[in-house]
């Protein structure tokens, strides 16, 4: 991964608990921030704010 991603002050985080349980101390070493704004929302709830989110 060092190879792909790109340097950046912030990292955010959509994946769920067990698509992100392995990545996030290696993400946490290589950002100064990492977000996950939907941490803790059941699926249905992680569904409405993805439907809700706005693009950039």
């Amino acid at each position: 991964m060092d190879e792909i991603l790109p340097e950046a002050d912030e990292v955010t985080i959509l994946a769920g608990v067990k698509y992100r349980e392995n990545l996030m101390s290696y993400l946490q070493a290589q950002f100064p921030k990492v977000s996950v704004p939907m941490e803790g929302l059941q699926i249905g709830r992680q569904l409405r704010w993805m439907k809700n989110a706005k693009t950039i």
